[in-house]
């Protein structure tokens, strides 16, 4: 193995789990493919029979779900961005591709869950501009942009201390790229881009394999930044927890396990289904001569020479797997505990309202937190293509942190409302609890929703105006 291939420690630890998420994620074909890291056949068991176990029972992705729900719950809303005038030329082509600056945060919120890491690049095409007119180098395109790298190809970094803080100063990714062997066919291969910080100057190599499989440097160059050679090495590695490189436990990790063995449980359950789940007949003391058969059904004599002679069913009883099912009623449990709420059986009305904000409060955190880290990771990208653009870095991008998991209801809006007109609450305290409580559209100003109450009729005192049409809840008495 070349050098640059060399996989740094905390990598190669967290490896496995990277694998096992992304199998989760990718569900029941991928799984199936790679049962035997999950489903240890039977001793004795051919590969065939393994493999008819295996088919017989699918793959029930509730990580995938609660995921799902979780990403719902952070784009609700639209991020709150504030761009200075160059960057927000940009902003729907962030990264080169016609992505948007939503959909990066998008695809990072999504590897975030998966697997816990991600990486942002910033980069810059370097060319030389010499003798050419503004037109041409306009036509160019010459400009910084973001490139999103996934854990598996974060392979390897050091740290050291630079300028009194300690910064990256080795930073290998992996990458593939096509070759193309013909006008419809396209080869992958590996290259290595390896960051440095040498004599307090960033320098990039590329490595790419030559005839004998080993890495030789194909580039190397000195990244410029408004006409000075860059000092740092411009990536901004994020995590389910801080903006580090150093890898952690993905943050459904707990979940994926519990799910894996609901599933290995469901295939055991199915398969003794197969086996046992319908009746068989079995006889005893019964002689038959060879090709010979017992008939059975409607108008069917059977005569037997020996009095003790009998046929019986042989069926699973109905507690005989009843074991097997608590234990799956209780691995759902348990992601529902983890956090998978998807999976929630009872529904709001059925829970206290405190009982309601206790279990979702540790996943509400997780949300937020996910939700902060992310949105620190692209404002830090983004600050360093504004100092390649020589723009302002006063930039706002902040996604949502506002979930109120669970809804205001009828009963709640009735208290607040007597609350205030008894002088147990002041008005301001209402209107901020039914804004949180999404009952009031966001836009709607204190002055705006207690003017609207003001104006209304007698009748409609009690009713709440909500200036919106597709509020959660609006109640009124007649």
């Amino acid at each position: 193995m070349s050098a640059v291939e060399t996989k740094h420690k905390a990598f190669t630890a967290f490896y496995s789990k990277y694998k096992k998420m992304r199998d989760v994620f990718l569900g029941d074909e991928t799984l199936k493919a790679n049962a035997k890291l999950y489903i240890t056949p039977l001793e004795g068991q051919t590969p065939e029979q393994y493999k008819a176990v295996i088919e017989r029972e699918s793959f029930e992705n509730y990580v995938s779900a609660t995921a799902k729900g979780i990403s719902g719950l952070i784009f609700a809303k639209a991020p709150q961005i504030e761009l200075p005038p160059k960057l927000k030329l940009l902003e729907d082509n962030i990264d080169l591709a016609s992505g948007s600056i939503i959909d990066l945060a998008q695809t990072t919120v999504n590897e975030i869950l998966e697997v816990g890491r991600a990486g942002l690049l910033v980069d810059m095409m370097q060319y030389n501009t010499m003798g050419m007119t503004v037109a041409e180098v306009q036509q160019l395109n010459i400009r910084p942009y973001i490139k999103l790298y996934t854990t598996e190809n974060i392979i390897n970094w050091d740290y050291d201390l630079i300028n009194n803080h300690n910064e990256l100063s080795l930073l290998v990714l992996s990458e593939v790229y096509n070759i193309n062997i013909n006008m419809f066919e396209r080869e992958e291969k590996i290259r290595y881009r390896v960051y440095s910080i040498e004599e307090g100057v960033c320098v990039v190599r590329i490595y790419q394999a030559n005839d004998k499989k080993a890495f030789d440097i194909v580039s190397e160059s000195i990244p410029m930044m408004n006409g000075k050679a860059l000092t740092f090495i411009p990536f901004v590695p994020i995590s389910s927890e801080d903006l580090t490189i150093e890898p952690s436990n993905p943050p459904l990790l707990d979940i994926a396990n519990i799910n894996l063995s609901h599933w290995y449980l469901s295939v055991e359950r199915r398969n003794a289904l197969h086996y046992v789940g319908f009746p068989s007949i079995y006889a005893s003391g019964v002689s038959k001569r060879q090709n010979e058969s017992i008939q059975l059904g409607a108008g069917t004599i059977n005569v037997f020479d020996n009095d003790k002679a009998s046929l019986n069913y042989l069926q699973l009883s109905a507690d005989g797997l009843g074991s097997v099912e608590k234990a799956l009623e209780e691995k759902k449990a348990a992601m529902l505990a983890l956090g998978a709420r998807l999976l929630a059986p009872e529904s709001s009305s059925q829970i206290s309202e405190n009982t309601m904000q206790m279990k979702t409060a540790g996943q509400r955190a997780t949300i937020i937190q996910i939700a902060d880290t992310v949105s620190r990771g692209i404002t830090k990208a983004l600050q360093y293509m504004a100092m390649w653009l020589n723009d302002s870095d006063n930039i706002i991008f902040k996604l949502n942190t506002d979930y109120n998991l669970s809804e205001m209801s009828p009963q709640m809006m009735t208290a607040l409302f007597t609350g205030q007109q008894l002088g147990q609450l002041r008005k301001e305290d209402v209107f901020n609890a039914l804004k949180k409580g999404e009952i009031i559209e966001e836009s709607l100003t204190f002055e705006q929703w207690s003017g609207d109450l003001e104006t209304q009729s007698p009748l409609d005192s009690v009713s709440i105006p909500t200036r919106t049409a597709n509020a959660r809840t609006n109640t009124t008495t007649n």
